[in-house]
């Protein structure tokens, strides 16, 4: 279970926060396509330490940005919620094998050591997987 979590945080945290990426541009069709062709996906939801927040704004536009560029992400999202300390992640990758070949990139790994001491409590997330035929 702490692996799972472990995972899916590093994945949750690779998101858009709401920000569109001038290298990835993508139209809301474009998007849409991608996301209802993919077979695996994370809805993560992130409480942030208030003290930690700026560095979380920070660090999550930077991660977005390359995490965008690589090719087993389909589509990475960080929305703000009501609650100016908590944000939520939808995550989308071409298929579950994509997922944990981009959770193994050192990268990924590093920016897990940078987050971890910026989160008030675990993260709660959720599996997303296509509806069934």
């Amino acid at each position: 279970m702490k692996k799972t979590l472990s995972r899916a945080l590093s994945l949750a945290v690779v998101a858009t926060l709401g920000l569109s990426s001038t290298a990835r541009a993508q139209s809301t069709v474009n998007v849409s396509t991608a996301v209802d062709a993919t077979s695996y996906g994370l809805l993560v939801k992130l409480p942030i330490r208030p003290e930690g927040r700026s560095d979380f704004l920070r660090i999550i536009k930077d991660r977005v940005a390359a995490s965008l560029q690589r090719s087993e992400v389909v589509d990475f999202r960080v929305l703000a919620t009501p609650d100016p300390n908590v944000f939520v992640a939808f995550e989308s990758f071409r298929n579950k094998d994509a997922f944990t070949a981009f959770e193994k990139l050192p990268e990924s790994q590093g920016f897990m050591n940078v987050l971890k001491p910026l989160l008030n409590g675990s993260p709660e997330v959720s599996i997303l997987r296509p509806l069934p035929q």
